[in-house]
């Protein structure tokens, strides 16, 4: 899965649940769950622990289940972790620059 928004906002990483059967993570090996948009709307979800593996690096992700939307999100779990720098008027993003 190469193609995520890099989410500073966002506090777990979300994917489609259809992203997730394809990584083959089990619902009755989830954690029932709630996740929220920034206009406080929530609705249920499943979490795991996984990990992310960037330019052959893993890192530990708790991994929310989105049921209804379909944007990948990296959040902040997996952020935090790396060095990154945003370039906006290019859209670049670059991954331990």
């Amino acid at each position: 899965l190469d193609r995520v928004i890099p989410d500073t906002g966002a506090d777990a990483t979300v994917l489609p649940w259809e992203d997730c059967r394809r990584l083959k993570l089990a619902p009755d090996l989830g954690i029932p769950s709630l996740i929220s948009g920034v206009a406080g709307a929530s609705a249920a979800s499943l979490a795991f622990q996984v990990w992310a593996r960037i330019d052959d690096q893993n890192y530990p992700c708790r991994l929310q289940a989105d049921f209804s939307g379909e944007d990948r999100i990296l959040g902040r779990d997996v952020l935090n972790r790396l060095d990154i720098l945003f370039r906006g008027p290019s859209g670049e993003i670059v991954v331990n620059p």
